[in-house]
């Protein structure tokens, strides 16, 4: 197995305290090359994920699209219960060049507009991997800030099909795909997947966290990969460390708050993170028995009404007193973006 490793073209840098604009990653590669199984890897890795394929077989419900293929192909690709069966298309296009362009015609701009909406509506900070096994063929790569291409042995991949294609079909779309050794030349990334599932998940494991920290600025176990919902802290100790290292990386900005709490359980101090989805709420109480707290807005904006219902405009790096016994509630009034606030309880002492 080997990896090639490139830089992409990434993306400007914008003014938050790192990076938070997304990352769009275009996987592709042969039949039975495991881009499938590749994809549900990238989604358990915390990548926000999108077939074309899923988006070919939605198409085919269009009013418009149905109506087109039944024009050109007959009625004898409609099933009984009105669908059109895919696989009837499939086979005639496939032999039939004319018919292919067609098909592709009518359905390449369905696909791409689909993926231009999910790539514009993902939040800040996320990797977005799209399945197009067409990506090079089709001239798609610049949709796409990085491109990964995987492979396979031949008989592995044939093995890997043989449940859905004849021996002939294999062999005829396989004619119709650029090789490997070209798709290797125009990607950033390439991975062979002749090997098993533990090989094929470490690798995406990896590469989901090189290509966070090279494009979008976000360590493993840094307090971004919290902001962006990819974690969570496991303890307050954790928390509190988190809370200094934001310090530090934010400098003169940064509320007095997080210029360095004592990070220590035997004081009584508990914290929590809460990220307001765009337009969402949450309430805050503070315990009546307790010494009251701190809120910081970590990113995002909003609105903070206190025990007196007064609103008041919050934003990133906006810090709060939390009385004890009091109720707050914090609106996020932003249309896309999360509101992600910081709250400790508890007598907080800046450090000497």
């Amino acid at each position: 197995m080997s990896e090639s490793v490139g830089m992409g073209r990434g993306r400007a840098e914008n003014a938050r305290p790192w990076r938070t604009s997304i990352l769009s990653v275009g996987l592709t590669g042969g039949i039975g090359a495991g881009k499938s199984l590749a994809l549900e890897f990238f989604e358990a890795g915390g990548a926000v994920v999108v077939s074309a394929d899923a988006i070919v077989h939605g198409a085919y419900e269009l009013p418009e699209i149905k109506a087109a293929v039944v024009s050109r192909f007959g009625g004898g690709i409609v099933r009984p219960d009105g669908s059109i069966d895919r696989h009837a298309v499939a086979s005639r296009v496939f032999s039939r060049p004319r018919d292919l362009e067609f098909l592709e015609s009518i359905l390449h701009p369905v696909v791409r507009r689909h993926l231009t909406q999910v790539l514009a509506s993902v939040a800040d900070g996320r990797v977005v991997v799209a399945e197009v096994p067409l990506l090079f063929e089709a001239g798609w790569q610049d949709l796409f800030d990085v491109t990964v291409t995987m492979s396979a042995d031949s008989i592995v991949r044939y093995h890997r099909a043989e449940h859905a294609f004849s021996d002939a079909d294999f062999a005829i779309r396989e004619a119709l795909q650029l090789p490997d050794e070209e798709r290797r030349a125009l990607a950033d990334y390439s991975f062979d997947n002749s090997g098993g599932k533990t090989a094929l998940a470490a690798w995406v494991d990896g590469l989901l966290e090189s290509l966070r920290e090279t494009h979008l600025g976000i360590r493993r176990g840094s307090v971004e990969e919290i902001v962006v919902g990819l974690a969570a802290p496991a303890t307050v100790v954790d928390t509190l460390a988190l809370a200094e290292e934001a310090a530090e990386s934010w400098g003169d900005r940064t509320p007095a708050v997080l210029t360095g709490p004592v990070a220590e359980p035997s004081l009584g101090i508990s914290t929590d993170w809460r990220r307001i989805p765009p337009g969402g709420r949450t309430v805050i109480e503070m315990p009546a028995n307790g010494s009251g707290g701190r809120m910081v807005v970590l990113t995002g904006s909003g609105v903070l009404r206190g025990p007196d219902g007064s609103p008041q405009d919050v934003r990133a790096l906006f810090a709060v007193v939390l009385e004890p016994g009091a109720s707050y509630e914090v609106s996020n009034s932003a249309e896309d973006a999360p509101l992600v606030t910081l709250e400790v309880a508890g007598e907080v002492r800046p450090s000497a």
